[in-house]
């Protein structure tokens, strides 16, 4: 049979790579003497931020990246980073992991993680966190041989998510509610 694997949203870092590959194909094709007009300029650039600083800026400008935002791997919102806690031991429930976490991180973590996930084999999960919270997480943060934390650079494999039966028109519940889509006290038209 076919195997499907989810493939994540491009990274920020992949964007940008991909930004610069394509910035640096356009500066092939200047002519020289339209170099010849921004030498000045140049040599006024490295002397105040050095030559890689200055070429990597011009770099970030051209391709665009100074406006690329952070986003999430799992769900691609913006403002948001993926990470990955790796656990040495196969968990039975997130709860071990929201533990693990709040072991270090306080309980003040719960209300700044979402999308929680386990990954294939139940070794650790992944989750999103606000970007503005990244380096607060990193300083407390210290990996131990059970746990260990980073942010994610392409999305992990992950488990599959049972289907919630509940889910769907009300006209499919079989217990209570509606039945053969219509409300209870009414005949059918």
């Amino acid at each position: 049979g076919i195997t499907f694997r989810r493939i994540g949203v491009p990274s920020a870092t992949d964007i940008i790579k991909a930004s610069s590959d394509d910035a640096k194909k356009c500066l092939d094709a200047i002519p020289p003497s339209a170099i010849d007009y921004f030498r000045q300029s140049a040599r006024e650039l490295i002397e105040e931020k050095g030559a890689v600083d200055a070429l990597a800026a011009a770099l970030a400008h051209i391709s665009g990246a100074s406006s690329i935002q952070q986003r999430s791997l799992l769900n691609s919102t913006a403002g948001f980073v993926t990470m990955v806690l790796q656990c040495s031991i196969e968990m039975r429930s997130m709860s071990y992991a929201w533990r693990g976490l709040k072991e270090q991180l306080g309980e003040e973590i719960d209300g700044k993680i979402s999308a929680m996930r386990f990954l294939k084999g139940k070794m650790g999960v992944c989750f999103d966190i606000p970007v503005d919270e990244l380096s607060h997480i990193q300083e407390q943060w210290q990996d131990t041989r059970r746990w260990q934390l980073a942010v994610a650079k392409e999305l992990p494999e992950l488990e599959e998510q049972p289907q919630d039966s509940s889910r769907g028109p009300p006209r499919f519940k079989k217990f209570g509610g509606w039945k053969q889509g219509r409300p209870p006290g009414k005949a059918l038209e």
